[in-house]
């Protein structure tokens, strides 16, 4: 039983994902742990803005007195973390990571779909997620960044499926929201999008 339970395919996905989630989340772990721990200027500003939420009941879509930072989801998923552990450094660093770990899994995916092959897509996403830089930002509470990455990432792996009105209005949105949180972000899909549509 427990054989056959490994031999599907939807199971060994699950699998890898388990694995390559938990070989991300132990060494932010031990950094989240330590006394190295902290939260700089930027962040603190994020944390003005969930704090904002709880305290005046204002959500706000940019950061304050801004009409640019499009930061609707981080201050959205970093309210959330709040109702579980409080407003602070904690909920904050937590809130971004949760958008690392579901960049995680569609990186996977769209690793599945380019390389054919679930070892290649493991490898490849653990060397990713083990670049030095993404190793602090996927905990960064910064105005953007990982998110706009997530976005991306929904669009490069909707473009590398057969095209439909429903694929391409999902993303468009997605362009849309990553032209508002991070336009830099956009030069990385745009030779996907070109493909899809050309």
């Amino acid at each position: 039983m427990i054989n056959r339970w490994f031999k599907t395919e939807a199971n060994k996905d699950l699998i890898i994902i388990l694995a390559l989630l938990l070989l991300n989340i132990l060494p932010r772990l031990i950094y989240i742990l330590s006394d190295g721990f902290f939260m700089d200027g930027d962040e603190a500003i994020l944390g003005t803005v969930v704090q904002d939420v709880f305290k005046n009941n204002h959500f706000s879509l940019f950061l304050n007195g801004q009409n640019y930072g499009f930061v609707f989801f981080e201050i959205l998923m970093g309210s959330i973390a709040s109702l579980f552990f409080g407003v602070n450094m904690l909920s904050l660093k937590i809130s971004i990571f949760i958008f690392w770990l579901i960049n995680i899994v569609i990186l996977y995916y769209i690793g599945k779909k380019i390389f054919l092959n679930r070892r290649f897509a493991f490898l490849a996403v653990l060397l990713i997620s083990f670049i030095p830089v993404w190793y602090d930002w996927a905990t960064k509470a910064r105005f953007g960044y990982v998110s706009a990455f997530l976005f991306s990432d929904l669009v490069v792996l909707l473009t590398l499926f057969k095209k439909t009105k429903v694929r391409i209005i999902a993303i468009s949105l997605c362009l849309l929201l990553i032209y508002y949180v991070q336009p830099l972000y956009l030069v990385v899909t745009a030779p996907f999008v070109v493909y899809y549509f050309f």
